[in-house]
């Protein structure tokens, strides 16, 4: 193909890559994490304080949040409760929602992620003909801008795409740097380096491969070039290679030392300034204290072991970081120990190997699968020639070791959590177009393409919620995953156009997300949510509009219909029923459960998008569904 084709083809796939993202940037409501994240990202901007959601470095939130900076917006008071009490989701909700036009203000910091969506699918285009060509390149990029998976992180105010981004500069500067070592070459690998390192604390993974490339180049036959004065000279010496390698490794933990602080506004302290009230400020630090408590120490109260416990707490002893980054990478390490996870149809605390496998599986275009199967066939048959051994070095380790370290993770909630891995995917696809030499290739790859872009042009907006036709597609993802997967609050405004056709309908609210409805224009009755939208109201007759992720009972235990069959919790329930004078709020709360576990079985009458599922109930099947004897669900 014309290299002409491709100065057209590459910006046109871009583009429409963007533009295939601004579909749900603007019909997705607010996502949960979201308003945690812009809201710190506003926060560390206007007030220099890094108090809320320190379980993120900063840099990410920070870019989506640098536009705002020119809009007219209204400030939470810095004696605000949530603010004192560093609750990025109290302070969110009241600066985007109750102060701001929230859905205006996402949607301009989204643009910047669009940006770096544009940026990614580029890098993987770049990966692709590096490694193999640039036919190879241009079917990575056609594969990468048609993921539903990457669409649908590539709108959000989130850390994942960003990572994915930065990792793949790493992988591209350092195998460029292990060829010839030059000042930009350095100070590329420096800067990618040092930007993963402050946007999520999973960072450290790419260091292997980072490492596995500067060994490559020291031991292979082909000298490494360093720049010099007068040109360019081999090192032909391996004792040589590595000490040139060693100074570089050296240069690069300073940078990144130095990047971490610079991202932190070179402050130790976790709370900049509040006003001028010192109460505050001390209550501020003893929630901060607490806080560090909490994720270091035990139940018990003593002081958790291990390696990276201790390499925690001693960074936070001498100094050596910034104090919010020593408090979020405890924190992040904390989370990640055990989380509540769903996968088809099986709950656990602790993570399961096969949870990423299975995700990417049914959350992949099975177009893309197969291509990347091809692709990986032709690789390791000889069939395609790697063109760059350094890169490939640095792509394998780095997918290998990310794939290791999602097969033991202890949090299994989104395939957003594996979307590095997506570009290595990409390129082994891109590397399919070795069986373009012959007429029944280029055909079958043509079909597969096509397919590819019927199926993304299909699930359009709704990219969060994508499961592949082997999965039954979104309508049945419920039954493989849950969570961000396919339900993340996505689908207010989406509810509140339904409200707005269904007028004589009375709403009933249960959200899995951070956004407050009625900031959409939603009129409800809200009932018991993962965070609390209002007061709950009685079990009365309307519509109930219920979070998949509630209805799954993910977080919830007594949401699941196998917990009602347990004798105790009937009698527990029963005891409830025969103690209550009116309705208690405890009651309320198991009456609601009950009503979960009972629609749980149930195909709704509506959905709202993929994430919310309707109900429409009289008080006769309220009355049914509450009750605590075992009787059919009408």
């Amino acid at each position: 193909m014309p290299v002409i084709s491709h100065r057209i083809l590459v910006p046109a796939l871009l583009l429409l890559s963007a533009a295939l993202a601004l579909g749900p940037l603007v019909s997705d409501s607010t996502t949960f994490d979201e308003t945690s994240k812009l809201t710190a990202g506003y926060s560390h901007l206007v007030t220099g304080d890094f108090r809320l959601a320190p379980e993120h470095p900063p840099l990410a939130r920070i870019w989506a949040a640098f536009p705002l900076l020119w809009m007219d917006l209204n400030w939470t008071p810095l004696d605000h409760p949530a603010w004192i009490q560093a609750d990025p989701f109290g302070v969110g909700r009241d600066w985007l929602f109750a102060r701001n036009n929230g859905h205006q203000v996402m949607m301009t910091a989204r643009m910047t992620m669009v940006a770096l969506l544009m940026a990614t699918c580029l890098g993987v285009y770049w990966l692709g003909r590096r490694l193999f060509g640039r036919e190879a390149g241009l079917l990575a990029l056609i594969s990468a801008a048609f993921s539903p998976t990457l669409l649908g992180q590539g709108h959000l105010v989130a850390t994942d795409l960003p990572l994915t981004l930065a990792f793949m500069l790493c992988l591209l500067s350092a195998a460029a740097l292990a060829e010839r070592v030059t000042p930009l070459r350095l100070a590329a690998l420096a800067a990618s380096l040092g930007a993963a390192a402050t946007i999520k604390f999973s960072w450290p993974l790419v260091l292997p491969a980072l490492a596995a490339t500067a060994v490559h180049a020291i031991f292979r036959r082909q000298a490494p070039l360093l720049a010099g004065p007068t040109g360019p000279r081999p090192l032909r010496r391996r004792q040589t290679r590595l000490i040139v390698f060693a100074s570089l490794a050296l240069v690069l933990a300073i940078s990144t030392l130095a990047a971490i602080w610079s991202a932190y506004g070179w402050r130790a302290d976790v709370v900049a300034r509040d006003g001028d009230n010192p109460a505050s400020l001390e209550s501020t630090r003893q929630i901060i204290a607490a806080k560090w408590d909490r994720a270091m120490l035990t139940d018990k109260g003593t002081p958790k072991s291990g390696l990276t416990v201790g390499a925690i707490r001693q960074a936070a002893q001498t100094g050596v970081l910034p104090g919010a980054y020593s408090l979020g990478l405890a924190q992040a390490y904390a989370s990640t120990q055990q989380r509540s996870s769903f996968l088809m149809g099986a709950y656990s605390i602790d993570g399961r190997a096969s949870y990423f496998p299975i995700a990417m599986l049914v959350k992949t275009p099975l177009p893309t699968l197969l291509l990347a199967l091809v692709g990986i066939i032709a690789l390791f048959s000889g069939a395609t020639r790697v063109r760059e051994p350094l890169l490939l070095t640095a792509l394998a380790v780095f997918g290998l070791t990310y794939l290791a370290a999602a097969l033991s993770a202890g949090i299994n909630i989104g395939v957003r959590h594996v979307l590095p891995l997506y570009p290595v995917l990409f390129v082994l696809a891109g590397a399919a177009v070795a069986i373009a030499r012959r007429r029944i290739g280029r055909v079958a790859i043509g079909g597969l393409v096509i397919w590819l872009v019927a199926a993304t042009a299909w699930a359009h907006p709704h990219y969060l919620s994508y499961f592949n036709e082997a999965a039954g597609g979104p309508a049945r993802g419920h039954r493989w995953l849950s969570d961000s997967n396919i339900d993340w609050g996505q689908d207010l405004i989406r509810l509140a156009d339904y409200a707005q056709a269904h007028p004589h309908e009375r709403l009933h609210l249960a959200y899995f997300g951070s956004a407050l409805p009625a900031a959409y224009g939603i009129d409800y009755s809200p009932l018991p949510s993962y965070l609390p939208l209002e007061a709950p109201d009685a079990l009365t007759p309307g519509t109930y509009a219920i979070s998949l992720t509630l209805l799954q009972g993910v977080y919830h235990p007594l949401y699941r219909s196998e917990t009602w069959l347990n004798p105790r919790i009937q009698d527990r329930y029963r005891t409830l029923i025969e103690a209550d004078n009116g309705v208690s709020p405890a009651l309320h709360a198991w009456q609601f459960a009950r009503l979960i576990s009972r629609l749980a079985g149930r195909e709704p009458d509506e959905r709202v998008g993929y994430s919310l599922w309707l109900y429409r109930l009289d008080e006769t099947a309220i009355r049914q569904l509450i009750a605590p004897a075992d009787s059919p669900a009408p």
